[in-house]
């Protein structure tokens, strides 16, 4: 219920702002006045309360955010929007109607989407961070130097290939058969001290040897083996399609064009490349298309894998492990190994036994140069590079290198960002987390009586199980526990020598993972994998919802910015990926006390899951009316409701939380809707907004849905009876 104009009016200004002069009345007269000026203050305070109940925040005053990176925030979001068109018709065209007026697609690209403006900001921010960083500390020194020498294009191109051919021509087990011609030795080739300097400088060929959250307690870490090793995706070695063949063709081409460079035999070249390409296509075909053994690995100890339990002909496990781990901090043998899909091994060692070891080798040489080979000097790994990486040529070179602190010192490099002010504060996200949890809970008790005791009680441990991995860990907060984390390191980057950084930094990272010196601040591992992702995911074994730090920018968030911004935005985005690890029928597990339990709903409840969630169906047949359209848009069209569901409880529950959280200081922020509940929707399509405008296209349907699924949605802009997007509230639904 909203108030009228002269209500509200006399609700904000408050009675010290307005002056009544009695009328000097006797008598009944005076007896008269002073009940109507009862009753009139009396329905000012009921309409209040109404209003209250009615979801309508009302506040004595509304405080405005003014601090700069509120405006900024506002402005942000502001600027994609077209308040011309009526909400009611078009949540996305209100809402990032204004996005393709001031974003063009760059030459080469597809599109031009809010997610690039995140990792854009992001890179910017590390930039200005890093090249401000604090000398005085150990971690903003080495993240300065590795940064200023990927910076520093003329020192990479005058070393030219020295760095790459030193690697691959003296190191003694990655020599590339194609530069050394007839005089590489097939004698001299070791496969197994080969694989291990692969995996030293994590390009994991063949399979990953690592350490990460322990199947049975997630939040301890144990070694795990498992298949990998592609430089292309599964898909361009197995598809008959053109476009993989296209793909494979242009592969060797530039690999073989890279070797060339680098001095091979242009006669033998061709031949060597398309040998180590058709081994590379027979380990496709045996690789499995996804983790099957994920949740179910094989638990054995390091003395059983030395003893035979994955035969790898030519290689050898004991030898390995020793090699990959620094002296004295080898693993005892009782030490636990979970692997997975034995039989992958069997397989690919019935391939190595039958492929002469050049073709091996030149396997391993053209892993090396693939995955180093953006850190390489333009004029010899440009086309190579362009291949991996889309649209390689339109990124500036300070994002590229914002990507390598990224992955090599992410925690130094967020460090420098927070020294600087120039990354959001994780607290108000990770409440935002806490709270949804809540409400997870809240909704599963209110449709319980559809399931079984046991899978209502499993659902709650599930959601209760969740573990937020938001931007950063919360140890980055404390400089000295980042410092201290740096000073282990037993070498210093050098302004000069990028390529040589990469390695040693590289080869650093993955010795700390296998010895565990990150889990006494990470309590477990994971956070490496989430952060250097740069997209969201629920990370299957570690039950953890996971958003990068470059997500924690305008217009999606910022920790000053109203509740109603921030729930809506980084809440709405989060509470998707809760959801979806609610019910997803691969990860059949779920946590309790630390540990993963067997998670194996029946067929009925799986069915009366299925039917609460299709309450939402109603959906399907709402319509929307964009721009230029004279007539609307049906809502389901042909991606079906189903492929909704989980966004639309994911706002649900995001909305929930927000009207359970306690009042924020500032709740009004400049050229941004006054009224929360409109906010809330505006920031909730802030994510979605793209300059390649389609307006049947997944996300703006996505978008529609979920505001239709809201009856506060139509309560909150005035929709009534005949707008598309009208919610009566008549569908009840509770997830």
């Amino acid at each position: 219920m909203s108030l009228n104009k002269d209500t509200e009016m006399i609700i904000s200004q408050g009675v010290t702002r307005t002056s009544f002069k009695i009328p000097d009345l006797t008598g009944k007269s005076k007896m008269v006045f002073t009940v109507i000026v009862a009753s009139v203050i009396l329905n000012i305070f009921l309409l209040a309360f109404v209003g209250f109940l009615g979801h309508k925040t009302v506040t004595a005053k509304q405080v405005t955010c003014d601090e700069v990176s509120c405006i900024l925030t506002a402005g942000a979001a502001s600027s994609n929007m077209n308040t011309t068109h009526p909400a009611c018709s078009d949540l996305y065209e209100y809402t990032c109607g204004g996005y393709k007026l001031h974003h063009n697609i760059p030459d080469g690209s597809r599109s031009r989407t809010v997610w690039d403006d995140l990792t854009d900001t992001h890179a910017k921010r590390m930039r200005t961070a890093i090249e401000s960083a604090n000398m005085s500390s150990k971690y903003g020194r080495e993240v300065n130097q590795l940064y200023l020498s990927c910076m520093d294009v003329t020192a990479i191109n005058k070393s030219n290939d020295a760095p790459l051919k030193t690697l691959i021509d003296n190191d003694d087990y990655l020599q590339w058969p194609v530069l050394k011609g007839s005089s590489w030795s097939a004698g001299a080739f070791d496969l197994t001290k080969a694989v291990k300097t692969l995996h030293h400088m994590n390009i994991n060929s063949f399979f990953t040897f690592t350490k990460g959250p322990n199947p049975v307690k997630p939040n301890k870490a144990a070694i795990k083996i498992y298949p990998s090793g592609l430089n292309l995706y599964q898909w361009d070695y197995t598809s008959t399609s053109t476009y993989a063949a296209q793909r494979l063709s242009e592969y060797k081409k530039r690999v073989v064009d890279l070797a060339v460079k680098l001095g091979a035999d242009n006669t033998t070249v061709v031949k060597d490349i398309d040998d180590a390409v058709e081994f590379e296509k027979r380990i496709a075909n045996i690789l499995p298309s996804y983790r099957k053994d994920l949740l179910t690995p094989k638990k054995i100890t390091l003395q059983k894998l030395y003893r035979g339990y994955l035969q790898l002909v030519n290689f050898d496990w004991n030898a390995y492990v020793k090699e990959l781990y620094p002296e004295k901090r080898i693993p005892d043998d009782t030490a636990a190994v979970f692997v997975e899909d034995a039989e992958y091994f069997a397989n690919l060692s019935a391939i190595i036994s039958t492929t002469s070891p050049r073709t091996i080798a030149n396997y391993i040489g053209i892993s090396v140069v693939y995955n180093l080979a953006d850190h390489l000097p333009r004029h010899i790994a440009g086309e190579i590079s362009a291949h991996k990486r889309y649209n390689y040529e339109a990124q500036p070179l300070f994002y590229q290198c914002a990507n390598v602190i990224s992955t090599l010192m992410p925690w130094a490099g967020i460090r420098t960002m927070i020294d600087n002010n120039l990354i959001a504060d994780k607290k108000t996200a990770t409440d935002i987390f806490y709270k949804m949890q809540s409400v997870i809970g809240e909704k599963i008790d209110a449709v319980s009586d559809k399931f079984s005791d046991k899978f209502a009680k499993q659902l709650k441990d599930r959601a209760f199980g969740l573990r937020e991995k938001l931007g950063y860990p919360d140890w980055v907060q404390n400089q000295e526990d980042v410092n201290n984390y740096y000073l282990n390191m037993t070498f210093t980057m050098s302004r000069t020598t990028y390529f040589d950084n990469v390695i040693a930094m590289t080869r650093w990272r993955k010795t700390n993972v296998l010895m565990g010196v990150e889990e006494q601040y990470l309590n477990g591992a994971g956070w490496d994998y989430a952060f250097s992702d740069f997209e969201s995911s629920f990370y299957i074994q570690g039950n953890d919802i996971s958003v990068p730090a470059s997500y924690m920018y305008a217009p999606i968030y910022d920790a000053k910015m109203p509740a109603a911004f921030n729930y809506g935005g980084m809440g709405v985005w989060t509470a998707w990926y809760m959801a979806y690890a609610l019910e997803d029928n691969w990860r059949r597990y779920y946590m309790k006390n630390g540990k993963l339990q067997p998670f194996e709903p029946t067929e009925a409840d799986t069915a009366a899951y299925a039917e609460v969630k299709a309450c939402y169906n109603f959906v399907q047949n709402m319509t929307y009316l964009p721009p230029g359209r004279s007539e609307p848009i049906k809502i389901g069209g042909t991606w079906g409701i189903e492929y909704l569901h989980n966004d639309i409880i994911g706002t649900s529950i995001a909305y929930e939380a927000f009207r359970h959280a306690s009042s924020y200081d500032r709740d009004y922020a400049p050229s941004l809707p006054k009224d929360k509940d409109q906010l809330f929707f505006v920031a909730t399509g802030q994510f979605y907004c793209s300059a390649t405008y389609d307006v049947e296209d997944y996300y703006h349907k996505l978008l529609n849905a979920m505001a239709a699924s809201r009856p506060e949605f139509s309560s909150a802009f005035g929709c009534k009876e005949g707008d598309p997007l009208y919610n009566d509230g008549s569908h009840k639904c509770y997830l």
